[in-house]
């Protein structure tokens, strides 16, 4: 629909974990925080609560193209896997419709 939007934080290029993300990956910011927007942005389109399932740790790196990258996102605390699918950490704080209109943000 048009006029959907996310909320990403500013800061996200000086982000410790997303520059952990980049050590783990070994891909530049700008690959990671691409990859993050899609997650992010498919989870707010997707999930009412962070729970995706059927998307699992090789689905993620297959869409994003980023070897590695649904790994790191567990190792760092931003994802966890679940028995068939994931789950973003925190995603009532960040994502949904409440989030973007009280301007929670990612």
């Amino acid at each position: 629909m048009a006029g959907e939007w996310i909320k990403m934080r500013t800061n996200l290029w000086t982000d410790p974990r997303v520059s952990r993300l980049c050590d783990l990956t070994g891909q530049a910011e700008v690959a990671v925080i691409g990859g993050l927007y899609w997650l992010w942005a498919s989870a707010d389109e997707h999930s009412l609560d962070g729970v995706m399932p059927g998307l699992s740790i090789a689905g993620i790196d297959r869409r994003t193209g980023i070897a590695g990258f649904g790994s790191a996102l567990v190792a760092i605390g931003w994802i966890s896997e679940t028995d068939g699918g994931i789950t973003i950490a925190k995603f009532d704080e960040h994502n949904g419709v409440l989030a973007t209109k009280t301007g929670g943000g990612t």
